[in-house]
């Protein structure tokens, strides 16, 4: 990025810049080019290319590279909270049409996308049940990882030899949320997944 543009990258300059690549350059929906005059500095422009996650993250909670595309801010206000399949289907009017076949043939030939990302787009039935197994998986992803971290700390962590402290304390989602809270720190979603 450093040597194409000669600046250094926010995080959502870096993220468009490498899913343009991972694109081919083509709005992920409309399959359209990112960068009409291709000129790659326009999607970075205020208003012309925005991130969508293939599964709504109201719906999902899937914040990962894999549910990731980028496309024309026209097409993402119009996608709204549905998945490519939903939207793309009531453009066409009917189940298999043209924009949705179209749709299919260029997920599948694009051999950068990986077989996660591929499933993801491509997902035709993601209703009630189906995003609540997904979150639900995510929730036990994450109740595995802290687990697994907390293990760690408490195998690793060297303590004063009279230290009474022998354990390592993980607090729940709502007391961080509360704490975060009462020391004035921000949780947002958009400016990275640090939060």
């Amino acid at each position: 990025f450093l040597d194409l543009f000669g600046y250094p990258p926010s995080p959502r300059e870096f993220e468009k810049w490498r899913l343009y690549r991972e694109q081919n350059g083509q709005c992920a929906y409309s399959l359209q080019p990112l960068a009409p005059t291709g000129n790659v500095t326009e999607i970075f422009a205020a208003g012309a290319t925005e991130v969508d996650h293939a599964l709504p993250y109201s719906r999902s909670f899937d914040d990962s590279k894999n549910n990731k595309v980028l496309v024309l801010a026209k097409e993402n206000r119009e996608k709204g909270n549905r998945t490519p399949h939903e939207y793309l289907k009531a453009l066409d009017g009917c189940e298999n049409g043209e924009r949705w076949r179209s749709f299919v043939a260029y997920v599948e030939a694009n051999k950068q996308y990986r077989m996660a990302k591929r499933s993801r787009l491509l997902r035709k039935d993601f209703g009630g049940k189906e995003a609540e197994e997904f979150r639900e998986r995510n929730l036990n992803d994450t109740r595995y990882i802290c687990r697994f971290f907390k293990n760690y700390v408490e195998r690793y962590l060297m303590l004063a030899d009279d230290s009474e402290n022998k354990r390592c304390v993980v607090l729940s989602g709502q007391l961080t949320a509360f704490l975060r809270a009462r020391w004035g720190l921000l949780k947002i979603r958009g400016d990275s997944d640090r939060h």
